[in-house]
């Protein structure tokens, strides 16, 4: 018996989130007080775990830069979901996905060493014992591109723990990445990653509800 073809791909493209958890997080002295472009960072990881599930079709993100660029969108304007859905009909997609950053949080406890030597004998303790703590929260909605309906809204959290981290105090190398909000922080990728992935799974299980664009022709 034939077997009868797979439904085809649903198409969808990813803007960048809203970077609203990050401008609200603590930053450390040792960082720029600038905010990291997170949100655009999140578009890019959501992107490759879409297309690496193999389950929905990707536009790629310089098509859709270059097209709001085109159109004169601004950020704020893509955030929008009556202009996403028109930017989305015009790349010919069936959903977009627009989301925010809810938390990205960073908690770094002091718990020991880096005390002075007693009475002046001794040796004075030149590291410091740290417990880290790190949560990054990722809220999504997928939107029609024919409708602008909020077709689901998903949710991706990620955390990380660690007790008894050592961190030498003369080496501020090691101080900057241990520790505070930043692209580079293998404390937030950690937590971001396993964000990322629950975000993906919530998204490929809400495809199913996304109907199919069909595109229109004037004559």
């Amino acid at each position: 018996l034939a077997q009868s073809p797979a439904p085809p791909k649903k198409r969808l493209a990813v803007f960048d989130f809203d970077n609203a958890g990050v401008a609200a997080a603590p930053q450390m002295i040792f960082f720029s007080t600038s905010t990291p472009n997170v949100g655009k960072s999140v578009a890019d990881l959501l992107l490759t775990r879409l297309v690496q599930g193999g389950k929905a079709s990707l536009i790629e993100r310089a098509a859709i830069d270059k097209l709001i660029a085109e159109q004169n969108f601004s950020n704020s304007d893509r955030a929008d979901p009556v202009t996403a859905a028109k930017i989305g009909r015009i790349l010919g997609v069936d959903a977009i996905i627009l989301g925010t950053i809810t938390h990205y949080d960073y908690e770094d406890k002091v718990t020991g060493g880096g005390g002075t030597s007693f009475g002046g004998f001794g040796r004075a303790s030149m590291s410091t014992k740290h417990d880290i703590k790190a949560r990054v929260q990722i809220d999504a909605r997928i939107v029609s591109t024919d409708s602008a309906e909020v077709l689901g809204a998903v949710q991706g959290a990620g955390d990380f723990m660690k007790k008894g981290v050592k961190v030498d105090v003369r080496d501020t190398s090691r101080i900057m990445n241990a520790g505070g909000p930043g692209n580079n922080n293998p404390v937030m990728t950690e937590a971001m990653d396993k964000a990322i992935a629950e975000l993906g799974t919530q998204i490929e299980a809400a495809l199913p509800r996304v109907p199919m664009h069909v595109p229109t022709v004037d004559g």
